[in-house]
């Protein structure tokens, strides 16, 4: 039927297409028209077409949208572009239906809508979203970003629900053009570079369902190594691969991704670490995809701008390589190592690396791709590099030219093999060295297929009755066959580990023939018909089955082995009970004297090892899980009670066998960590050991119960399957069941007195299990220690704080090694160790009851922004710590991992309660030790790592505890006196030859010599050493109180710099009064005025880190250096000030001499100029801002700054940026307002010429900031009717308004000095006009033009109006054109008539003649009429137009009013949208909007839309939305609804 759902969406469809094809029209003609219309104009005034033009009011409106030759467009049209976009993506998904009307499907559900969302759309979807995408393609490049940029956060968003909308962002990067791709790449890198944060996404997600779901291996296309992620990190994965495709079909597009190349790989590289590395594809994928296409593009200039990131990149993803066993994740490493975009002759130093990490590993791979790349690449080396400088690289290491050849031949296969003849040649260019590795020893295993244990299946031939023979006698009728147990266990690993297969689609036909699988695959094969087979479904289902065979036959062999070893009663398989316990022990005793030696029992320790093994791995699968755990609770149970049985059998030893005494003697204890240094001659001593037993009596010939502990840990450590852990975490539920349980029959029986030192046999298992955990937190990789400190976390919870305090040395011990040991390029490694460490401190020690309840962030002591706060009253009490711990944590206060650092600096935090005194009481005994550690020897022969390590342990010493070393202290004031040389020396100031072989680090952070050969020849966008560099990170857990900032890792250089400034500033915020008040001749008067010119020095250069360090350190000192009597004095006269005006002044002096020049203006020195303006304001002349905007007039000719090339393409309006920042610091800076604004306007219409062009304005943010320390001013300058009815003004304010950080502005505005002048300005025509209505007595008649022209209605504006005049405008051009005509006709005549004067044919001319000259007589005559019907009715027109006389409206609504009543109510939205209580508090505001909703005008122009311009439509629904507002805040008025009534 005609009105069925699909007949329906048909008709939509069929609408929507010529709308969307022809908006591509509509939009260029729109962005084409004023300059056609300007050009029209110049014609027609040039050929005299206009002595009779269209009225004033028609032709010149007097609010036209200013036009710029630069812009095209107005702000109106742009707006009306914005409007198309976000409404046409929800049009155009009706186009997805494929609906054929004639079969009049039911009406679709949203359920069904979904599924049909998730299919692929039919083709006509792709074609409407590329007719969508090109009607974008006409606008020129200004317009184009202002249209595009603002919604590509809101066309990403809608990809989130429909991924099909990509076709547009494919469309114009690849299909339309080389000029729209570059503009669309430009944009589309920029907002992906902003966003790449949420390209990875590492959560606690459970990854384990998609890895099921997916075949392992590695494919080029799509890794596997993406996990399960949000849709916008797939699609804005997805929109980086396509930016990066469109370079090899337009290669002009590397020009704008070139600037953003280091960022992206640095980011890619950093982010990737700091989440699961299985998660990571996302990053590595689009470094893998940027790599090929830099490569293949062979883009010279992009090569050049990664080389400085080369060694880093290499050695980083090595790292990676070893520190992984992810196989996905170390394909990609290969890939990447071996497509990296350089030049040979840049990887010559590194071709030793590239062997092991991408060329033999890519030879062993068994993908195709890899084969080829790897082959490739080794015979581009081999035909481009001279044998002599190749082969010792090849044969440095006998086994890296091993594996090579051994790679290599694994790829001689005949045809069809795609690689063996590549591989033939290679061999062949090796010229003979390939037969070198043959004299080479080779690793054989010649233990394979041996069982290192006893355990058997005994088996015994039937004797045969029959025969009498001596032959048959001496037949050997029994043998044992050796359980497989390492095979077994190997089969059950990789079972667990594979993925899960299944399929998408299965047929509901087969469903009952799977259920049939399982009797017999060959019979359903062979009979059944193929149509009627799954065959997807079989093979998934017989794998499955495959495996789960295995599993159960490997999990035979385990449980027979165990069944084996305890010698198992037929009842064994029930939970065992004490009496069952004995019986074991009694045949346990039986079976000792056949297992006598020590390498039996060690054998049968392996064999159980191996047996326990297998049963956690067994709990992985479903149908052995439930069997599985109740073995090992089984297990479990037995292990307990016979180490609880045989108590007085179990001794503890040390590392050297000898009785030590138990954990409990806490005296004994305390004693032996007094006695115990940690830091003896610098270096950390080695710790007691504990959790060693030796076993006496019926275990010291058995099988040791303690095995079972270790494979409890290595269940604990075991990543690949939760449900592993899970088995482990109830196996250690269980344990402390028992033990409760045991302590409770313990203390009812009273076998166990109060005062009794001895440990249970509970405790002893715990106390091996602690130790076991410990000891593999020491050896085993970094990625399997997760789930090991989850469990000793459980254990130390479950056991207690006093329990645990015996170990306390050990478990921190444990805590800092993990913290020390985490990988530098693991980001997550470090978080997880930190994490550890932190819940270990809190358990010992608490912390500040301050932190506890709350949520706040807890910055670092030594964190560059963190306000000066010292905690001297409350909390002076220290928490109770061992001497041994606490040395072991100052032994590493001056390590080189900035990690560790952190992590005593906050231990020690929570020790002290966070109080100065309690630190300095904590470590007044251990000074002696502090200053070994802190001053070894001299600065300067300490490397690079050591330098920073002790700069920064002194900063926090002197911090947190000046009171151990005063600043008095020699050894103090030589270290600082030697650091002061050295930066000095590094920046230039000074020189010394005493230096001239040290490796000095200058402001920036890089390394330089006297003779600058370490210099860096080009600026770089980021230290090449912070690609692998962890980012800050915030540590929250429930486990302990408050939110711990993490800072950021920095490159040594900078972080040298900052922690050299942080000694400073404690140095000043410890002792203030020593710093300032002592003498110039002194040692502290000598390094002062160093110490200042380091802060101003500083406060110039590139790392922000040292920026905002050397400004908190320069506030500090400005703020301390004033004198104790004028800081105490409220109201007194000038402050004097301790430091000498003069070294002020000398500091200032070299940053005001580069203001003088525009050209020599930078990032860095504006970003210092403004810190100095906030500290030092009253000490820059008034003068400074009229130099500035100076600077700023130059950057409005962009031709003349782009020829200087002085800055960086694409940062000149970073810094006219950086120059508007200033004037927001600026004192007494008001009567710049005008020329800024003025200013910010010409800046941004020459915005397009600096390529690569920024997104949105820079400069609205530094001007807002301006403006809201200036509100009375700005609000004046734009509250102004010939400025409010200007475009550019009015926007500008508006957005303005809007932005976040104009809430001052806001505030201003929403002032009853500001609303009485906004209702003046905007709204004072409109309420005059309903004033005079009510005041004037004249009823109400019919509407006319005059009258409707007293509200602004020109009836001439409607298209029928403007139609009419267009016609006798061009009838008068018609009948101009014919008079010529005729003219030309006469002319001829005339002088055809001069020329026959004497021919006889002379009357038949003079007729002719005659008769043009009548045709041109009545054309005169009839363009006259016409001319003066046109004046007529162009008075008639103007008259209509003018209000009438006797009108009570004696000033008439016009565009420009209209145009103040519109801006009027834009600002009133933006003020109620920011505070909901603007209306609710300005009574006359809504007073007045009352008004205009009653008033005859609007109801006028309501009614009259078509003769209203179409910015104003919107009058009625805006006065709606106000009044509808105000309602909802105060339903009291019920007037207000009244009102509204009258829309209707």
């Amino acid at each position: 039927s005609h009105n069925s759902p699909a007949s329906v969406i048909k008709d939509l469809q069929l609408l929507l297409r010529p709308m969307v094809q022809g908006m591509k029209t509509l939009i260029y003609y729109i962005n084409s028209y004023s300059h056609n219309r300007e050009k029209e104009r110049q014609r027609a005034a040039a050929a005299n077409e206009w002595s009779y033009p269209l009225p004033s009011f028609v032709k010149a409106k007097e609010n036209e949208e200013v036009n710029s030759a630069t812009l095209k467009m107005t702000q109106g049209e742009r707006e009306l572009v914005n409007q198309f976009i976000i409404s046409g993506l929800s049009c155009l998904k009706v186009f997805r239906f494929n609906v054929d009307p004639e079969k009049d499907p039911p009406i679709i559900t949203s359920d069904e809508y979904k599924s049909l969302s998730s299919n692929h759309p039919p083709p006509k979807y792709y074609e409407m979203l590329e007719a969508f995408a090109a009607s974008f393609t006409v606008l020129e490049s200004f317009n184009f970003r202002r249209v595009l940029a603002p919604n590509l956060e809101f066309i990403a968003h809608e990809m989130e629900k429909e991924t099909s909308i990509i076709a547009i962002f494919k469309h114009l990067l690849l299909s339309s053009g080389k000029a729209v791709s570059y503009e669309v790449c430009d944009l589309l890198i920029s907002f992906l570079v902003e966003h790449i944060d949420e390209v990875g996404v590492h959560g606690d997600e459970d990854c384990e369902s998609q890895a099921n779901s997916t075949t392992e291996g590695y494919n080029p296309s799509h890794s596997s190594l993406t996990c399960s992620s949000s849709k916008r990190a797939h699609h804005l994965f997805l929109l980086f691969c396509l930016d990066f495709s469109s370079l090899n079909k337009f290669p002009k597009n590397e020009i704008v991704l070139r600037p953003h190349l280091q960022k992206l790989i640095s980011e890619c590289f950093r982010r990737s670490t700091e989440g699961p590395l299985s998660g990571s594809g996302h990053y590595m994928n689009m470094l893998r995809s940027l790599f090929r296409v830099i490569t293949g593009g062979k883009f010279e200039e992009s090569y050049k701008e990664l080389l400085p990131l080369i060694p880093s990149v290499l050695n980083g993803l090595f790292r990676i390589f070893t520190l992984t066993e992810d196989d996905a994740l170390r394909l990609v490493i290969v890939e990447l190592s071996l497509t990296i975009p350089a030049r040979l002759s840049v990887l010559l130093p590194h071709l030793p690396l590239l062997m092991k990490l991408g060329l033999i590993p890519a030879l062993q791979s068994n993908h195709g791709d890899l084969n080829n790349l790897g082959l490739r690449t080794l015979e581009f080396w081999i035909d481009n590099l001279s044998a002599d400088f190749l082969f010792p690289i090849l044969a440095q290491q006998s086994s890296t030219m091993g594996e090579l050849m051994v790679s290599l031949t694994r790829h001689l296969h005949p045809a069809p093999y795609p690689y063996g003849l590549l591989c033939l040649r290679i061999l062949g260019k090796l010229g003979g060295k390939n037969r070198i590795f043959m004299q080479d020893l080779m690793n054989i295993d010649s233990n394979l297929g041996e069982s290192d244990h006893e355990l058997a299946l005994f088996c015994e031939w039937k004797s045969d009755p029959v025969g009498d023979s001596t032959d048959d006698k001496n037949t050997q009728n029994a043998f044992c066959i050796p359980f497989p147990l390492k095979r077994a266990i190997e089969v059950l690993r990789l079972v667990s580990t594979a993925p899960r297969l299944r399929t998408d689609d299965i047929m509901s036909d087969s469903e009952a023939n799977i259920r049939n699988y399982d009797k017999d695959y060959l019979h359903i094969l062979l009979t059944e018909q193929a149509e009627k087979i799954d065959f997807n479904s079989f093979a998934v289902h017989l794998m499955e089955q495959i495996k789960t065979e295995q599993a159960s036959s490997a999990f035979a062999v385990i449980r027979a082995a165990l069944a084996s070893m305890l010698d198992l009663p037929e009842e064994g398989d029930q939970m065992l009970t004490f009496t069952q316990v004995e019986i074991f022990l009694d045949k346990g005793q039986a079976q000792a004297d056949a297992v006598s030696t020590l390498e039996h029992r060690q054998s049968y320790n392996d064999a159980f090892k191996l047996i326990c093994d297998g049963l956690f791995l067994a709990v992985s699968k479903d149908e052995l899980r439930q069997e599985a755990i109740a073995l090992l609770k089984g297990l479990a149970t037995h292990v307990f009670y016979v180490v609880t049985s045989v108590r007085e059998n179990i001794t503890r030893v040390d590392s050297d066998g000898c009785d030590m005494e138990s954990f409990h003697s806490e005296n004994l204890i305390e004693d032996a960590f007094e006695a115990h240094n940690h830091i003896l001659d610098g270096k950390m001593q080695p710790l007691k050991p504990f959790g060693s037993f030796r076993l006496t009596g019926p275990l010291e010939s058995g099988v040791d119960p303690f095995v079972f502990n270790r494979s409890l840990a290595d269940s604990f450590s075991d990543n690949s399957s939760r449900h592993t852990q899970l088995a482990a975490t109830e196996v250690l539920d269980l344990f402390f069941e028992l033990f409760q349980l045991s302590s409770c029959v313990d203390s009812r029986d009273g076998t166990k007195s109060n005062t009794d030192t001895t440990s249970s046999g509970g405790e002893i298992i715990f106390e091996n299990l602690l130790s076991v955990f410990c000891e593999f937190c020491f050896s085993k990789a970094w990625n399997f220690k997760s789930g090991i400190m989850s469990a000793v976390l459980n254990l130390m919870n479950r056991m207690g704080l006093r329990w645990c305090k015996q170990y306390e040395v050990e478990v921190l011990h444990t805590a800092l090694f993990l913290v020390k040991n985490a990988p530098n390029d693991m980001s997550l490694a470090g978080k997880e160790s930190l994490k550890f460490f932190t819940q270990i401190c809190w358990f010992f020690f608490e912390g500040p009851t301050s932190w506890k309840d709350s949520k706040t962030l807890i910055h670092d002591v030594l964190c560059p922004t963190r306000v000066h706060i010292r905690s001297e009253s409350g909390e002076n009490d220290h928490a109770i710590i061992s001497e041994a711990s606490l040395t072991l944590l100052l032994s590493e206060l001056s390590s080189t991992s900035h990690l560790v650092r952190f992590a005593i600096r906050h231990a020690l935090r929570l020790i002290t309660r966070d109080t100065t005194t309690s630190l300095q009481t904590l470590l007044s005994k251990h000074t002696s030790s502090l200053k070994r550690l802190l001053f070894p020897r001299l600065l300067r022969t300490l490397p690079l790592p050591d330098q920073v390590a002790v700069i920064d342990a002194l900063a926090y010493i002197v911090d947190r505890a000046p009171g151990l070393l005063p600043i008095s202290d020699q050894n103090l004031l030589g270290f600082m006196s030697e650091l002061l040389k050295m930066v000095s020396i590094a920046d230039g100031e000074i020189s010394d030859a005493g230096f001239s072989s040290v490796i000095l680090i200058d402001k920036n952070g890089y390394a330089m010599s006297n003779s600058d050969e370490f210099k860096p020849k080009k600026k770089l966008q980021s230290h090449s050493s912070s690609v692998f560099l962890r980012n800050s990170f915030v540590l929250e857990d429930g486990s302990f109180e408050g939110r711990v900032v993490v800072p950021k890792e920095l490159p040594l250089g900078v972080q040298l710099r900052v922690s050299t400034l942080l000694l400073f500033r404690a140095l000043i915020r410890g002792f203030p009064d020593e710093f300032f008040d002592a003498g110039a001749q002194t040692q502290i008067g000598n390094i002062r005025p160093h110490v200042v010119s380091l802060l101003f020095r500083s406060l110039i250069s590139e790392p922000v880190e040292a920026v905002a360090a050397s400004s908190s350190t320069l506030h500090d000192a400005l703020l301390l250096g004033v004198s104790g009597d004028c800081r105490g004095a409220e109201g007194s006269g000038t402050k004097s000030h301790r430091l000498p005006k003069e070294l002020i002044q000398t500091c200032i002096r070299p940053i005001l001499l580069h203001l003088r020049d525009h050209t020599k203006l930078t990032l860095c020195l504006l970003r210092g100029l403004s810190r100095l303006l906030a500290l030092l304001s009253s000490w820059f002349n008034k003068t400074l801002g009229e130099k500035l905007l100076e600077h700023l007039h130059k950057f409005t000719e962009p031709d003349n700054i782009i020829a200087a090339q002085i800055w960086t393409p694409g940062d000149e309006p970073k810094v006219a940026a950086a120059i508007f920042d200033l004037f927001s610091l600026l004192p007494q800076a008001a009567q710049f307002v005008e020329a800024l604004v003025k200013t910010t306007i010409r800046l941004e219409a020459v915005l397009p010429r600096y390529r690569p062009c920024e997104l949105i304005s820079p400069f609205r943010e530094p001007l807002s900031k301006y403006l809201n320390r200036h509100c009375a001013s700005a609000s004046g300058f734009f509250l102004e009717e010939h400025r409010l009815g200007n475009p550019m003004y009015s926007d500008l304010f508006l957005d303005l308004l809007k932005r976040d950080e104009s809430a001052p502005l806001r505030k201003y505005m929403s002032g009853r000095e500001c609303t009485v002048m906004l209702l003046n300005v905007c709204f004072e025509r409109p309420l005059a006009i309903i004033r005079s209505e009510k005041n004037s007595a004249t009823p109400t008649g019919k509407t006319t033009s005059s009258s409707l022209a007293a509200y602004g209605i020109n009836q001439w504006n409607s298209p029928s109006s403007q139609r009419k005049l267009e016609v006798v405008r061009q009838e008068i051009e018609m009948k101009h054109h014919y008079l010529s005509q005729k003219i030309k006709e006469e002319t001829l005549l005339t002088k055809s008539n001069e020329i026959a004067s004497s021919a006889a044919d002379q009357p038949d001319t003079q007729v002719a003649l005659q008769a043009a000259r009548r045709a041109v007589e009545r054309a005169k005559e009839d363009l006259n009429e016409t001319r003066r019907a046109y004046t007529h009715e162009i008075s008639k027109a103007t008259f209509q137009v003018l209000p009438d006389k006797d009108s009570p409206t004696q000033r008439p609504m016009t565009t420009t009013a209209l145009e103040l009543q519109y801006q009027g109510f834009k600002i009133v939205e933006v003020l109620i949208s920011h505070d909901s209580a603007y209306l609710p508090e300005h009574n006359d505001v809504v007073r007045g909007f009352r008004w205009l909703w009653r008033s005859r005008g609007r109801h006028y122009r309501l009614l009259h839309e078509e003769e209203m311009p179409p910015r104003y439509h919107s009058e009625s629904l805006i006065l709606a939305k106000f009044l509808t507002s105000y309602s909802k805040a105060n339903p009291t008025d019920v007037d207000v609804l009244f009102d509204l009534i009258r829309i209707f």
